[in-house]
């Protein structure tokens, strides 16, 4: 630790020294000397000059005793360190070479013999942040150009039948009697049918499925197969019948249509208690009287409107009261 120390108080001191000078020429910014320390410290003294006599910084006299031991003249002091100079340039000379032919044998093997470059398999993937074609794209659209008829077969439902080559039809069964034929049209009709529509109901096939259901008992595979439908469609629709009625979107009649209005513009009855009392549900009620009846009122509770009668003619009540005594008596006098 103390040679160290003094080795680095040397350089300061050479720098310093040499800074001075020759005006900073020999000294990087940091410091640091052009070339050997020792060289620069010592240029100026004459080689045949003794080392215990010449007129240096202390630390450089320390530093060619400690590394120099034996040295008497400063002439022995550059040949020295031309050699080492020359060691060393030699040694790494000789690491270049031995690397390189390190490298040579692993590349030609033991034997000396060129070898061929080891191959890696190379992924198919895209590599991340790509911007050309995927390669997988390509390879996948390669296939498929060579193999159409793979590419065009449908795939297997797990479980589905295969599909099966037709027998050819012979002349002796071609013919057949009336009674085959009819036999056979019994049997296509009796089979149960798997087909998925989303057609509504109509009013026929409505008593239809309660007549299956009710009268004759039938199974819902039985019953959607007789209506083109499937199990859970039927079973759905038979329950809609018998909870709400034949028909989801009933006809409103005349009287019905006089009845909804009385009830909401004059009684001023809540939708609910309106349909309860046709025989039917709120919602539909209220969307009959918006769609249709809202245009063409009798009276409302709150406020006065315009009257319409049978001639086309428009009459505004003088007053809330009026309206609801003529309605009373069975209508708005005209």
């Amino acid at each position: 630790m103390h040679a160290d120390m003094m080795d680095v108080e040397a350089l300061h001191a050479t720098a310093r020294l040499v800074h001075a000078k020759t005006g900073g020429c020999c000294t990087a910014p940091c410091g640091n000397l052009c070339g050997s320390p020792l060289q620069t410290a010592l240029g100026g003294l004459p080689r045949e000059a003794r080392i215990a006599d010449v007129d240096v910084a202390y630390p450089i006299l320390g530093i060619v005793a400690q590394h120099y031991a034996g040295l008497e003249t400063v002439g022995d002091v550059f040949t020295e360190l031309e050699r080492r100079a020359d060691e060393q340039e030699a040694r790494q000379l000789a690491d270049k070479q031995a690397a390189a032919a390190e490298g040579a044998q692993q590349l030609n093997g033991p034997s000396g013999e060129p070898t061929e470059p080891p191959t890696f398999a190379k992924s198919i993937r895209t590599p991340r942040f790509a911007k050309g074609t995927p390669k997988m794209r390509q390879v996948s659209a390669a296939r498929g150009r060579t193999l159409p008829q793979a590419r065009a077969r449908p795939k297997a439902k797990l479980g589905a039948r295969a599909p099966t080559t037709p027998a050819p039809i012979t002349a002796a069964a071609s013919v057949a009697s009336p009674v085959d034929a009819s036999s056979s049209s019994i049997t296509s009709s009796s089979t149960p049918s798997r087909t998925h529509t989303t057609k509504r109901f109509t009013p026929d096939e409505d008593r239809q499925l309660k007549r299956l259901r009710d009268d004759e008992n039938r199974t819902w595979h039985a019953i959607g197969a007789t209506l083109g439908r499937n199990r859970v469609t039927a079973q759905r629709r038979y329950e809609l019948l018998n909870t709400k009625g034949e028909e989801r979107y009933r006809r409103y009649t005349p009287e019905e249509d006089q009845r909804i209005k009385q009830l909401k513009e004059v009684d001023g009855l809540t939708w609910k208690a309106i349909g309860e009392d046709i025989g039917t549900n709120g919602p539909s009620v209220q969307s009959r009287y918006l769609g249709s009846l809202k245009n063409n009122v009798l009276a409302c509770r709150n406020v006065v409107v315009w009257l319409r009668c049978l001639c086309g003619e428009r009459q505004k009540p003088e007053s809330r009261l009026q309206a609801r005594e003529g309605s009373r008596r069975g209508g708005p006098s005209t």
